[in-house]
């Protein structure tokens, strides 16, 4: 038997399943990624491979006294890109964070979201980007962000 509150991860578990989901096809319309196949929660051992994984956070962020809530999803957004000691190599991975993160910047002030059953009321970089491993012949780079949104 099923009990209300498994009934609520269950439902939860989906909800997630399918943000994440939105996010990765929102992500894959950036021009910046050149049509690159934007993977999820994997991120493929190929240099220009590029993912968006889940980031754990609490999901309500303000609760208001009518019983409305703010909420987010919290996500990172991942490249592997080719790694060496030049400089100027590292320095183009870095260049396409600062640049994805301000197209995420400019999707939020047109209001542009990603496809969610619930109604976004933002989208924001929540940590620059940073060089998380590196195998000595490519590097993963991610970078947090969140979309703030208000269900239905």
């Amino acid at each position: 038997m099923t009990t209300e509150r498994g009934l609520r991860r269950i439902t939860a578990w989906f909800a997630a399943d399918r943000m994440i989901e939105s996010i990765r096809k929102f992500m894959m319309t950036c021009p910046l990624l050149d049509g690159a196949e934007v993977n999820v929660n994997y991120l493929a051992p190929e240099p220009r491979s590029f993912a968006v994984d889940n980031i754990s956070a609490p999901p309500v962020v303000k609760r208001y006294s009518d019983g409305g809530c703010i909420r987010q999803f919290c996500f990172a957004v991942a490249c592997r890109d080719a790694y060496d000691r030049d400089e100027k190599g590292n320095s183009e991975t870095a260049q396409l964070f600062e640049k994805l993160a301000a197209w995420i910047e400019e999707q939020d002030l047109i209001g542009n979201y990603p496809d969610i059953t619930g109604i976004p009321v933002g989208l924001e970089v929540t940590g620059s980007a940073a060089l998380e491993n590196t195998d000595g012949f490519t590097a993963r780079t991610s970078m947090q962000a969140r979309l703030l949104y208000r269900q239905k």
